[in-house]
């Protein structure tokens, strides 16, 4: 069922958890389903099985949303197991289905100010550093040194270079 749904792409089938946890860390992979090997086992015995979802959740919305999507995939496949029990009879019962637990990586409680802050302080820099720059090279020619800039060796990019990279060390810390 997830293999053939749109809003996944099986990365791979790894027999281990911890290879599939240092796929996440790696940034291979943003969801690891861990299902245990006696599943098929427990949930014909009308046991019930318990799956976990490890979800990395770096970007809190997608984590979300990939987590969410997951758990209608199970619980479209607890309804199908719980059809089939009935259809079948003979006295079969499923007391429970999959039940499943997930837990968030990297950002458990799915704060946003984690993701967010970071992001746009990197931008705010940015911003700034280009534009006391611009304003930098305007000032220039403002007050005529610009001619005097052009007249020298330095190429175009080692100007605009040297009048970043003070202020990117200065927004920067």
């Amino acid at each position: 069922k997830i293999g053939t749904s749109d809003g996944f792409v099986l990365y791979d089938v790894i027999g281990s958890v911890k290879l599939a946890k240092q796929s996440m860390h790696e940034g291979q992979s943003d969801v690891i389903l861990v299902i245990p090997p006696d599943m098929e086992k427990q949930l014909l015995m009308g046991q019930g099985a318990e799956i976990q979802l490890l979800v990395n959740a770096i970007n809190g919305q997608q984590a979300t949303v990939g987590a969410s999507y997951l758990m209608s995939i199970i619980g479209s496949f607890n309804k199908e197991m719980m059809i089939d029990v009935v259809a079948v009879g003979q006295g079969a019962r499923l007391r429970s289905g999959v039940r499943s637990e997930f837990m968030y990586w990297y950002n458990q409680d799915l704060d946003y100010k984690y993701f967010m802050v970071p992001g746009i302080m990197g931008e705010l820099v940015t911003i700034l550093v280009m534009l006391l720059t611009a304003m930098n090279i305007v000032r220039e020619r403002e007050i005529g040194t610009i001619e005097q800039i052009n007249v020298t060796p330095i190429k175009k990019w080692q100007f605009i270079l040297g009048k970043m990279i003070p202020f990117l060390l200065i927004g920067l810390a």
